[in-house]
């Protein structure tokens, strides 16, 4: 054998052997994705694995207030405009109202709209209730006056039981409301119920 077959066989068996003791036995697999149209294929792209989404607690133990949100039926609807507390009442005749020890008096006032042309506009004042947050519910003990009632010095209100409104020629009216409720809850979260409508819920504005 001359001189440079010897050569070119040494070098092919040196590179064998180098080849062979690299891979020290390992099985390496190449997966190959064929690429969407338009995409481009010069760089392996990388997915970052997501968790699992995870329900965030509630920033508030209240339900959404709904002052300004009217609430309806076939029959009804009822808008909250306001709701305040208020430690003394005027009377039109010049006198003035006090709640008892320990209770405060809360004023809503409130749009009532008839929706059916059938039906007179006509409630009754223990038809509207005011419910606490552990239930009690507080029936309505007065309303605001009408009329010449209505001055400049400010609104006057009735506390002489209870009444039966009856708007013979109007589809819509807003009143003024008078609940007596206890002064240590006038801080928390309250309901506004009117006949069958969904409640209103909504907090008191302070004197």
């Amino acid at each position: 054998m001359n001189r440079t077959k010897l050569l070119g066989l040494v070098v092919g068996l040196t590179l064998v052997i180098l080849f062979v003791g690299g891979c020290g036995g390992t099985s390496i697999t190449t997966s190959v994705t064929e690429a969407p149209a338009g995409a481009s294929t010069s760089e392996p792209s990388t997915v970052t694995p997501v968790p699992p989404m995870t329900e965030l607690p509630s920033t508030t133990a209240n339900p959404a207030l709904g002052v300004e949100i009217p609430v309806k039926d076939s029959n009804w609807e009822v808008t909250l405009k306001a709701a305040h507390e208020k430690s003394g009442l005027r009377a039109s005749n010049g006198s003035s109202y006090s709640p008892k020890d320990s209770y405060t008096f809360l004023v809503i006032d409130v749009v009532f709209r008839n929706l059916d042309s059938a039906q007179e506009t006509e409630f009754r004042e223990d038809e509207v209730a005011v419910i606490s947050m552990d239930g009690e519910s507080f029936a309505a003990v007065g309303n605001s006056d009408f009329g010449s009632s209505w001055t400049a010095t400010g609104t006057t209100y009735s506390l002489e039981g209870t009444t039966t409104f009856l708007f013979t020629e109007m589809k819509e009216q807003q009143l003024g409301l008078v609940f007596t409720v206890k002064k240590d809850i006038i801080d928390e979260t309250f309901q506004l119920k009117f006949k069958d409508l969904p409640p209103i819920t909504f907090t008191v504005d302070s004197e």
